[in-house]
């Protein structure tokens, strides 16, 4: 039986990883990420805000703050992605090239199920409490209606974005010190466009003027997406957040295994990757809906 060589193996492995951090998730970059074990991960201990004593009497009794203590947890699930190919001559030319058609849509399928993840965590339902039993919920006062800046349902526009950065500022989010992204479509990249012109300085500021590509308005990064949420009147739930907010956790990062002449597969070779991830929000005051018609 021939055997693939190991260096096409570990070529495998490594463009793998490559491509998926690099070409296959866009949201991987603006959330907070750790390696975890375990059924369940304790991500983020929660203390909220603590009170202090005025003017206390001369020799009183000690008295103590009760400062609320809470804590959030992530679960992970799995993602595998698997390809037979029947000659090993192809396998090797679609392993070890990093920009073969076969390398790439394993990179771009299982980069796509970290952002879902990730979408899916903006305003799903979190997990707190000692051991993670109990269901946080994201808060409506945390939302930016669909009508603002507008009679009527509309997409996105500058007063919504400045309404969310109003929310932000209002629970003494640190501007100086966190990062903020904004994923959005290209619905609402168009919203934006035809609010500004070419000429202005916040056209030229959203984008790379070399490359073309998003770049930050209003001291936001910008993603592109087309993979966020919508709520039940299909209106789209565009996030802003600081990535502080957000959590990714890692058990089993990408990676990649190749077996060689599966005999229930007339001896083809198949190609796997997979990983384990999990995603959840950190705190509910540096996440930000904004609602937008489409």
């Amino acid at each position: 039986m021939p055997n693939i060589e190991q260096h096409y193996i570990d070529s495998f492995n490594t463009n793998l990883e490559l491509l998926v951090q690099q070409r296959g998730t866009k949201l991987r970059k603006s959330v907070d990420e750790s390696t975890q074990e375990g059924e369940g991960a304790r991500v983020l201990d929660q203390f909220g805000e603590s009170t202090t004593t005025k003017n206390r009497s001369s020799n009183s009794d000690t008295i103590y703050s009760d400062t609320p203590r809470d804590a959030r947890w992530v679960y992970p699930v799995t993602y595998d992605w698997n390809e037979l190919v029947d000659k090993i001559d192809k396998v090797k030319t679609a392993v070890k090239d990093p920009t073969s058609k076969l390398m790439m849509a394993g990179a771009a399928a299982l980069g796509r199920n970290i952002d879902d993840e990730i979408s899916a965590a903006y305003f799903g339902d979190a997990k707190t409490g000692v051991r993670g039993g109990t269901t946080t919920s994201f808060p409506a006062g945390q939302q930016v209606g669909v009508t603002v800046g507008a009679g009527a349902a509309t997409g996105l526009n500058f007063e919504k974005i400045l309404a969310g950065l109003e929310i932000l500022r209002g629970n003494e989010l640190d501007m100086d010190f966190e990062e903020l992204y904004m994923p959005i479509s290209a619905k609402q990249l168009r919203n934006l466009e035809n609010e500004i012109k070419v000429t202005s300085r916040e056209y030229n500021a959203m984008y790379d003027t070399t490359t073309g590509k998003l770049k930050m308005i209003m001291g936001i990064n910008l993603i592109h997406s087309e993979r966020l949420p919508t709520d039940s009147n299909s209106y789209r739930r565009v996030p802003l957040y600081a990535k502080s907010g957000m959590h990714l956790g890692v058990w089993s990062d990408i990676s990649g295994k190749i077996t060689p002449e599966v005999p229930t597969k007339n001896y083809a070779t198949q190609v796997h990757g997979d990983c384990m991830i999990g995603a959840t929000r950190s705190e509910e005051e540096k996440v930000v809906e904004i609602k937008c018609s489409e």
